[in-house]
């Protein structure tokens, strides 16, 4: 058996449909699957360098999201996959250009009502309020509303 790190926030994995226990973030790997544990993520001990932080697990909400947006990415076509990829770093690069731009300090109730989807999104993310897609801009503005009046 070698040791190999598990990537981080990583909690519970399956292989050929058994459970891995991963204990303080490694696992003990049969060496004949070391290439097909590596295409998921997971490096041999001696390439894993100093072990991390420990990572908060992830919750079964998270757990339950990943699973279903597996499920989906799994069906996708690579022109899918990549228009889908495209679409997220784009939309990453207009949050992060909103909120450069963003003084939270002097958003108004008011300011909220005017501010585009990528605004909205910038916005929250400096208050530390989670916003994740599919969410309608009316949602985004409401929690906006609430992340201000908090």
């Amino acid at each position: 058996m070698i040791t190999m790190r598990a990537p981080e926030g990583l909690t519970g994995f399956t292989h050929q449909g058994f459970p891995v226990e991963i204990r303080d973030g490694f696992v003990q790997v049969d060496p004949r699957f070391r290439g097909e544990f590596e295409a998921h993520g997971f490096l041999a001990e001696d390439e894993a360098g100093p072990a991390p932080a420990p990572a908060r697990p992830l919750d079964l909400r998270k757990q339950v999201l990943i699973g279903l947006f597996s499920d989906r990415l799994d069906a996708m076509t690579d022109d899918e996959l990549d228009a889908m990829l495209a679409e997220a770093r784009a939309a990453q690069q207009r949050e992060q250009d909103g909120a450069s731009n963003l003084d939270p300090a002097a958003v108004t109730p008011e300011a909220i009502d005017a501010m585009t989807r990528p605004e909205l999104f910038a916005f929250l993310k400096l208050k530390g309020v989670p916003a994740v897609p599919p969410i309608t801009n009316e949602a985004l503005r409401d929690k906006a509303r609430a992340a201000l009046a908090g």
